[in-house]
């Protein structure tokens, strides 16, 4: 059994959640986390990257010089790749670079970095993250007082806009609903930080 941390919003530890190493996976399998961040950065491309070939360069078809008898290496178009201004030869055109996970494949890379992130005390619980006015000051405190180091990541449950707000003029501190997580957003971040509720409701368990 592994015990996650819970936090108050001063930073201080009030409790904390007794879960077993199996509660999100049963095993990391590295192929699949491999093939799920493949997938969400190749996802991320736009693919529009595009070079005109000869036949789509503007200029005339005629042949520059006589084939034979000047002395100059043999040239049919000005529009040929060797020529400044001509064609590009095999540049890229585009594509569409998309790759799919089915459902059960992103639910198990997710789970296997929460199993590695549990397994090496990188997840923790924040009681709430329900604030009346968005202050940089309190998440700014809060990272402070609880002695969180590296790229933090606020996993919420839903959009949290006042948390938000006072979390993005910080360096390396993100905030997300739970809804939007992936195994690569995981995977960037050093420390994971979960609001209680959304805990309890992916682990159905209650605070020891």
């Amino acid at each position: 059994m592994s015990e996650i941390q819970i936090f108050d919003q001063a930073g201080s530890k009030t409790a904390a959640l007794e879960v077993s190493q199996e509660a999100f996976s049963e095993g990391v399998s590295p192929a699949l986390l491999h093939r799920a961040v493949v997938s969400y950065e190749a996802n991320l491309r736009q693919g529009s990257a595009n070079t005109k070939t000869r036949g789509e360069r503007v200029g005339s078809g005629k042949k520059l010089w006589k084939q034979k008898g000047t002395g100059r290496a043999r040239m049919g178009s000005i529009r040929s790749p060797l020529w400044r201004g001509g064609g590009v030869t095999f540049g890229p055109k585009p594509r569409d670079f998309s790759m799919k996970l089915s459902k059960k494949e992103k639910q198990a890379a997710l789970g296997g970095v929460l199993a590695g992130k549990l397994l090496d005390g990188e997840l923790f619980g924040i009681e709430s993250v329900e604030l009346s006015e968005a202050k940089t000051k309190t998440v700014a405190s809060f990272l402070k007082a609880s002695g969180l180091a590296g790229k933090v990541l606020f996993v919420t449950d839903g959009v949290k806009s006042e948390w938000l707000r006072a979390a993005r003029n910080i360096p390396n501190v993100e905030v997300f609903p739970h809804k939007d997580l992936n195994a690569l957003m995981l995977l960037k971040s050093k420390n994971i930080i979960f609001e209680k509720a959304v805990l309890e409701q992916m682990l159905n368990v209650e605070a020891a």
